[in-house]
């Protein structure tokens, strides 16, 4: 093998080898079916060609889609997806490393800069590469380290877990940085005389990858503002020869953002899952800017939870040795490579302020840029020790942190055994008699897992679950109507008076909320009452509120409500739940789901008991306490927006239970 093809390839070795490594442990501790949140939906758009919750995420849902023609189960075959592509993602990482470190080489005079173990070399179009032809075996050791450092902590190790968006982003997120690293660089060096007008290709690698990220997330926009100063700040260039190198690459960066143009070419034909209907130019422009989240964005009363549960959680994510090496690595790259360190702390920064502002529970994978920049900064403080007090030591501290963090975040990271959602979807729907009706805003718990069961297996399609919470908004009237068309037409009065009171809200314009609410819980009733005449039995979850079914009484079925028309005492079989307990991680979804079926259970109860049944409220009160985590809610660690609390009420559930005397249902 030649020099030249050997400094190609060495690289990509490490690459592979880090990438290697973290495949094999997140095929281990991976979900083999449905988790939380937006998993089941995700999959369910995959697996059929629709369109997904904002922003769409058409790269995603395409790439998942080729993964469903695979001859695996098809949810079996996305989490593998996930898995594959964040441990592409920690590999591109380790290539950005070697990057940063190559720019560290050439910044400082070292010994084995002098040797030629890194060297410059000036293409013909006069642009500057750092070749590897005999790169240190030390870098390539610290940066795949690094780059399983990375994959290591619980944040990226979560994203090979199962089926979700940011698996994607994990590749796509140090691509955009590595690929601009290339371009600037190629920018900063180039021959005067080579063409503003004619796109690089460093800049044209750049620019598609760039609108393929924006395709996969938006959260990529935390890339552009260290970006656009990095680039405007390098060299001696006139401002407008830049930006007449930038507007070179726009035509490439659309090429980039063509995906999106399937969310409206697939709306338009109707798919059954159709998210925000994006067939129009108004509905798309929402659909792409998340307009429904806005209301959870740039909270800056969420920055201090947010920030302050990252920082909580950083010891464990780089091994504790790798964020001593972090802070090093940022003191000697401020010192030694300042432009350099400027742009990776103003990604974290970005990061930081931006995600930390957007108040949702399940924040962490936002997060993912910040804890990137930090991996590249342990790899960079392992560098100065081995400046300082040699290679040993280096390559000892950082597989140290390797080590401590493959033990500190396994036990939370390992879903292998987790089917809880699955089992929980199976749990209500086995129980509900032929043609049901069910109303649920449980959504993060089994109404997303439902809707790949039902549309991609087959399981209980003679059962429409409805989301209560989605109903609010008239896109999802339409995917009921393409759904579930005699109920949605047995309920047209009240639906479009719905869609009449709700329309001022979905453009924006003044609207009364009190109108919106009354004609919402009247076509909820519309809804219950069409299905009745269709012969559908109706159901509702614990968390209904009291306009939800007036003039019907609740009757506890397993898991759900069932709505009728008498105060008859209605005996059910005794639950036979499918449960497999996973409390491998401790936090408000794991711990929520056992409040779930206890408060059903203690429903149940308390019918019993209001019917004189002693011995059967006994036994609904022992099922409640079945599901008792056992945790003591003073070692629940600090959790997004101080969702601590809501587990700890989770708890204090099952002592009421036990309190009860088998005759009330605990406050909730």
């Amino acid at each position: 093998m030649s020099q030249l093809s050997s400094s190609r390839f060495r690289p990509l070795h490490a690459a592979i080898a880090a990438g290697a490594v973290l495949f094999v442990v997140y095929l281990i501790t991976m979900n083999r079916t449905l988790g939380f949140i937006d998993k089941g939906e995700l999959a369910a758009v995959a697996a059929t060609l629709g369109v997904a919750h904002p922003t769409g995420y058409p790269t995603f849902t395409l790439v998942g889609h080729l993964f469903t023609l695979l001859p695996f189960r098809p949810i079996l075959s996305l989490n593998i997806l996930s898995a594959l592509a964040t441990a592409a993602g920690c590999a591109v990482a380790v290539l950005l490393f070697l990057r940063v470190l190559a720019a560290l080489e050439s910044s400082v005079s070292t010994p084995s800069v002098r040797r030629g173990t890194g060297k410059k070399k000036r293409s013909e179009e006069g642009d500057l590469h750092v070749t590897d032809t005999r790169m240190p075996w030390l870098h390539l050791l610290l940066a795949t380290l690094g780059g399983v450092l990375l994959g290591l902590g619980s944040i990226w190790w979560g994203q090979g877990n199962g089926i979700e968006v940011y698996s994607l982003h994990a590749v796509l997120l140090p691509s955009v940085l590595l690929l601009y690293l290339r371009f600037a660089d190629a920018e900063e060096h180039r021959a005067e005389n080579f063409s503003v007008w004619r796109a690089s290709r460093e800049g044209i690698a750049f620019a598609v990858v760039l609108g393929l990220a924006f395709t996969n997330h938006m959260s990529t926009v935390f890339l552009a503002p260290a970006l656009l100063v990095d680039y405007f700040t390098r060299g001696s260039a006139p401002m407008g020869r830049r930006l007449r190198r930038l507007a070179v690459l726009v035509p490439w960066t659309l090429l980039g953002l063509l995906p999106y143009l399937y969310l409206p070419l697939c709306a338009m034909s109707g798919p059954e899952l159709n998210w925000g209907n994006p067939s129009s130019f108004d509905r798309f422009l929402a659909h792409l800017g998340g307009r429904q989240y806005l209301i959870w964005m740039f909270n800056t009363g969420a920055l201090g939870d947010q920030i302050g549960w990252l920082f909580a959680q950083l010891p464990s994510e780089l091994g504790y040795l790798g964020l001593v090496l972090a802070v090093l690595g940022g003191v000697a790259l401020l010192t030694r490579a300042r432009r350099l360190a400027l742009l990776l702390l103003g990604v974290l920064v970005t990061c930081l302020l931006w995600a930390g502002m957007y108040g949702i529970y399940d924040i962490g994978s936002y997060f993912m840029a910040a804890l990137l920049v930090l991996g590249a900064l342990a790899v960079v403080g392992a560098w100065e020790l081995h400046r300082r007090w040699g290679g040993a030591v280096a390559a000892g501290a950082l597989a140290a942190a390797v080590l401590l963090a493959g033990a500190l975040n396994w036990k939370a990271s390992d879903e292998s055994g987790n089917v809880v959602v699955e089992e929980m979807v199976h749990n209500v729907l086995d129980a509900l008699p032929r043609r049901a009706l069910i109303f649920s805003s449980q959504w993060d718990f089994w109404v997303s897992g439902s809707i790949y069961l039902q549309r991609v297996e087959g399981v209980r399609p003679d059962v429409i679950v409805i989301d209560q919470e989605l109903l609010r908004r008239s896109w999802y009237l339409d995917q009921l109507a393409t759904l579930h068309p005699a109920l949605m037409a047995r309920a047209r009065a009240e639906v479009e008076e719905f869609r009449r009171a709700v329309h001022p809200f979905e453009q924006n314009l003044p609207f009364n909320a009190a109108t919106i609410d009354r004609a919402y819980y009247g076509m909820i009733n519309a809804l219950i009452a069409a299905g009745e005449k269709e012969g559908r039995t109706p159901y509702v979850t614990s968390e209904a509120g009291p306009q939800i079914g007036t003039g019907r009484v609740r009757v506890p079925e397993g898991l759900a409500l069932r709505l009728v028309s008498d105060t008859l005492y209605h005996p059910v079989s005794f639950p036979k739940w499918r449960s497999t307990p996973w409390f491998g991680r401790v936090d408000n979804y794991t711990l929520k789901v056992p409040e779930l079926y206890a408060v059903a259970a203690a429903m149940r109860m308390q019918y019993e008991a209001a019917y004189g049944h002693a011995s059967e409220a006994e036994q609904y009160r022992a099922l409640a306490l079945r599901f008792d985590p056992g945790f003591d809610a003073r070692a629940i660690p600090r959790l997004p927006l101080r969702a601590d609390t809501l587990v700890r009420r989770s708890l204090e559930i099952f002592g009421r239970v036990a309190a009860s005397g088998g005759r009330e249902v605990p406050g909730r």
